[in-house]
């Protein structure tokens, strides 16, 4: 199983991306750039909660990298 980290979850190829590679047993760091979006990214995801973690992370901003690269040690 792979860990993979996926920007861009809100819709589009990110979150196309995240359903399909969950669906096929890989773990999801699944990234939003907005805090509002986590829960209806959470719901979406939610048939692969034990693949998936999902967190904030706008990559322009500095502290976000840091703890979301710490979260993949």
């Amino acid at each position: 199983m792979s860990k993979i980290l996926i920007t861009g979850c809100k819709g589009g190829i990110g979150l196309g991306a995240a359903l399909r590679l969950a669906a096929t047993g890989h773990f999801i760091y699944a990234t939003v750039q907005h805090e509002e979006s986590i829960a209806e990214l959470k719901r979406k995801l939610e048939p692969f909660a034990e693949n998936t973690l999902v967190e904030k992370l706008d990559i322009t901003n500095s502290d976000d990298r840091k703890k979301n690269f710490k979260l993949g040690h």
